[in-house]
């Protein structure tokens, strides 16, 4: 079982490659989280900047395929030099939280956050014996 596959790189270059395969909805029973890189990059193919629109497009894709439980937000901002447009760091989470509750409700949003990690503890304890 894949606990964080990291859902970014050679994904931004088309939508349609995100968890396709013949298999694109079952794939989340084997999946227990696929954490979103906030990386202008992993968004958008060699993109220097990107927005919470592009993030939005990755998030209903995935929620399209089954996933909204298995949605998480990852980053490590060291060693990175571009952004998602106005978060640049850890502190800018109140902001992202924000505009994604335009697009979503704040079930979905809480769960994007912090919520799907938390269910998964229990099954992590298990994975690590």
């Amino acid at each position: 079982m894949d606990i964080f596959p990291r859902y970014s790189g050679s994904f931004a270059e088309d939508l349609s490659n995100v968890f396709h395969s013949a298999n694109e909805v079952s794939v989340f029973s084997s999946i227990r989280l696929a954490c979103f890189a906030l990386y202008p990059a992993f968004l958008k193919k060699d993109a220097k900047t990107a927005t919470i629109a592009d993030l939005c497009k990755h998030i209903d894709h995935v929620c399209a395929l089954g996933g909204e439980k298995n949605i998480g937000f990852g980053s490590d901002f060291d060693g990175i030099e571009y952004f998602i447009d106005k978060v640049t760091d850890a502190s800018c989470y109140g902001y992202l939280i924000n505009e994604l509750l335009k697009h979503y409700t704040e079930e979905q949003v809480r769960g994007f956050a912090y919520q799907n990690f938390m269910n998964l503890l229990p099954d992590l304890s298990k994975f690590l014996g």
